[in-house]
This record gives structure tokens, sequence and C-alpha cells, in this order.
């Protein structure tokens, strides 16, 4: 019946919207996804928060995580980071104690390895040498 169709309809975008969200809180949330776009290895990380951003009429947004590291990065971790940094030519920066990677794609700019070039995106992070804590942030303009 044409009831049971938009029934079936509704259920079938709740469960797009579910996906999506999934999606949005957890593409970015692991370790390896993070070495895959930065080129650095982290450890083992744990969700702490997530405020999820409201998606524009266009699609765009800019969801905010909050991650935690198991442990700390070793000192050797920061001595290539530094050196990266210091050869130039990367998204990497630092000042003072705090470390940053921002990158954006699409729209004719390059995506970073394992994302979509058909997509843009932005994607950043930030955390304190010694510090577990990494702020994140990641969407789409």
């Amino acid at each position: 019946s044409p009831l049971m169709l938009i029934v079936y309809f509704i259920i079938f975008l709740l469960a797009l919207q579910g996906y999506d969200d999934y999606q949005r809180k957890y593409k970015f949330a692991d370790n390896e996804a993070i070495e895959r776009i930065t080129g650095v290895a982290f450890l083992e990380l744990d969700l702490i928060d997530y405020k999820k951003d409201n998606k524009s009429f266009l699609g765009d947004y800019n969801d905010r995580l909050i991650l935690e590291m198991e442990e700390e990065l070793s000192e050797l971790t920061y001595q290539y980071l530094d050196s990266i940094i210091n050869s130039g030519n990367t998204e990497w920066s630092k000042r003072d104690n705090e470390y940053s990677y921002s990158i954006m794609w699409g729209n004719g700019l390059p995506a970073p390895k394992g994302e979509s070039e058909e997509n843009d995106g932005m994607f950043s992070l930030s955390f304190k040498k010694g510090s577990k804590i990494i702020n994140l942030s990641h969407g789409s303009w």
C-alpha cells in the first residue's frame, strides 16, 4: 500500500541519517586514519567528547572531537615533527609548545591519501607537547 511505502521510505531515511552521523563521529577518531592523513604515527586513541555541527543548506559542517592518546607521544616523534616542520612544505606547524596540522581538499585542491578527490573536506588537529589530549575538527566546506 502507499502508506507502507511511505513508512519504509521514512525508515530508510532515518537509517541513512544514523549511518551518516556514525561516519561523521568516528571517521577520524582513530589513530590509523589520523596517521594516513598526517603521515605521523599516533598511539591508540579514545574519543572523549564530540560536538556535531549542524549541516548548512549546502552540506557544510565542522564537527569537533576531543581525543585522548593512551600514552604521550615519544620524544622521537616530537623530533620527527620538528624536523618536518623545519623543512617547510608541510601542513604541520608549531607555535610555542603546540603542534598543529591543517588541510583542506576539494574544489581543485588535492585530497590527502585515502580521501576522495570528488568530495571537499577539511581536517585539522592540535595538541600540546607532553599532553595526551588532541583537539580535532573535520568537516565539509
